[in-house]
């Protein structure tokens, strides 16, 4: 199976034959700074709302279950 045109690869030599890899894929983050004036009721965590209480975690599930 041959890599797609266009691919990045990786090339390393191993005594004497070269070896060609394709590369990891990168991971792609979304930039949403362009649509921040079309969401106006969207607003940025204030440092209060980052703060939680704590609490008991339910690691069984006995919530789930009703009891």
């Amino acid at each position: 199976m041959g890599a797609v045109e266009g691919t990045e690869m990786l090339v390393r030599e191993t005594q004497g034959t070269y070896v060609f890899e394709p590369l990891p894929p990168t991971k792609k983050t979304i930039d949403l700074t362009g649509i921040a004036g079309s969401i106006p009721w969207l607003k940025l965590l204030t440092p209060e709302d980052r703060e939680f209480e704590d609490r008991e975690l339910d690691w069984t599930g006995k919530r789930l279950e009703g009891g």
